[in-house]
C-alpha cells in the first residue's frame, strides 16, 4: 500500500474517531442541546460505523468498504446539518477529504 493512501485511510480514520467522540459528548452531555434526541443517536451511529470502515480499509482487497465508509460520511454530515452539530460536520469533511485522497492514489 503506498504512503498516500495509508495517509488518505488515516485522515479518515483519525476524523472518524474525532467525529465519533464528539458524538458522544452531544448524546450524553446535558449541556447540549440534542442530548438523548434520536437525531444525536443516529449521528454517534453513523459516525461508529464510519470509524469501522475507515478502519476495514487497511486491509480490503475490494471497494466495498470505500463505498460504505462514503455513504456513512455523507449520511453523518447531513444528519449533522439538520440538527446543527457543525463540528461534527468539519469532521465528516475532513474524513471525506480523506476518502478522496484514498481513492486518487488507489487509481494511479
Amino acid at each position: 500500500m503506498e504512503s498516500r493512501s495509508k495517509m488518505g485511510i488515516s485522515i479518515a480514520l483519525i476524523f472518524g474517531i474525532v467525529g465519533f467522540i464528539l458524538a458522544l459528548y452531544y448524546i450524553f452531555s446535558v449541556n447540549s442541546g440534542v442530548t438523548h434526541s434520536g437525531g444525536a443517536w443516529f449521528v454517534g451511529l453513523f459516525t461508529l460505523l464510519t470509524v469501522i470502515f475507515s478502519a476495514s480499509m487497511y486491509s480490503a482487497k475490494s471497494s466495498t468498504p470505500f463505498i460504505l465508509n462514503l455513504i456513512c460520511i455523507i449520511i453523518a454530515g447531513i444528519i449533522a446539518i439538520v440538527i446543527g452539530l457543525w463540528w461534527i460536520l468539519v469532521c465528516m469533511i475532513i474524513s471525506l477529504i480523506g476518502c478522496i485522497i484514498y481513492k486518487s492514489s488507489k487509481s494511479n
